[in-house]
């Protein structure tokens, strides 16, 4: 349920806030908060949770772990207290975890990175949150070259593009958490619809690349994830037009 007010419950409120608000008002920059939403990612998680406590530009490292049934939570428990560690009781779907993420996150800035990456870099994250921090955009999409062709099938449809990379300023994803908690995956389409073409942009993301369903999963059960996948989607795309087709 997501009967919240734009204060996170629980150890994570209060004094993390706090300390991102002195920060801001000392000149330090933004607060930037990357949310992972997670679901059996066992293979990939221990590098790229590592690289994002490791870098300079994330100053909080939020995982949500949507009931997984593999080993990933008990990898994220050996970060200890260098991440904030959500661990849902049952699956909510990625639009589930992604808005407990953002509840639950300190930072102006909040950065979504997919779980299944292989090789995410600074240079990375620099670019995504670079358009928000020069003021050139109030949504920040990053692909990379050698992204699925289930990526690209699905972008052309929704457009602009169906990533799982992406930036934007907390405050305002508040009030719509509620019904990007009730997506799915049909998330990044609910997202894509928020802001206009003129205030999105697109970065790419070279180098970066990840692991498909199949790549997870036995043919049998990736086939069945995207089939689950390309429903969820196409539900939420067929809900109303979105921004950057109306204007």
């Amino acid at each position: 349920m997501m009967d919240r007010t734009s204060q996170p419950p629980g150890r994570t409120a209060g004094r993390p806030r706090r300390a991102a608000q002195l920060a801001e008002r000392a000149g330090l920059g933004p607060f930037t908060s990357v949310v992972v939403p997670i679901y059996n990612e066992q293979a990939t998680l221990p590098n790229l949770v590592a690289t994002l406590v490791a870098s300079d530009l994330v100053d909080e490292v939020v995982c949500v772990d949507d009931g997984s049934t593999d080993s990933s939570r008990e990898i994220l428990r050996t970060f200890g207290r260098r991440i904030a560690l959500v661990e849902l009781p049952e699956n909510r779907g990625k639009g589930g975890a992604m808005a407990e993420g953002v509840w639950r996150a300190h930072g102006s800035i909040v950065v979504f990175v997919d779980a299944d990456l292989l090789n995410l870099s600074e240079e990375h994250l620099r670019a995504l949150v670079g358009p928000l921090l020069d003021g050139t955009a109030r949504a920040s999409l990053g692909f990379f070259p050698g992204e699925s062709g289930y990526s690209r099938f699905i972008a052309r449809i929704t457009g602009p593009r169906f990533t799982g990379e992406r930036a934007y300023f907390r405050r305002d994803l508040l009030a719509h958490l509620p019904r990007i908690a009730t997506t799915r995956f049909g998330a990044e389409v609910y997202l894509n619809r928020l802001y206009s073409k003129h205030e999105t942009v697109v970065v790419p993301l070279p180098g970066l690349s990840g692991l498909g369903k199949e790549d997870k999963r036995p043919t049998g059960v990736a086939t069945r994830e995207y089939a689950g996948e390309m429903l969820e989607v196409t539900r939420e795309y067929l809900r109303r037009r979105p921004a950057w087709e109306r204007r």
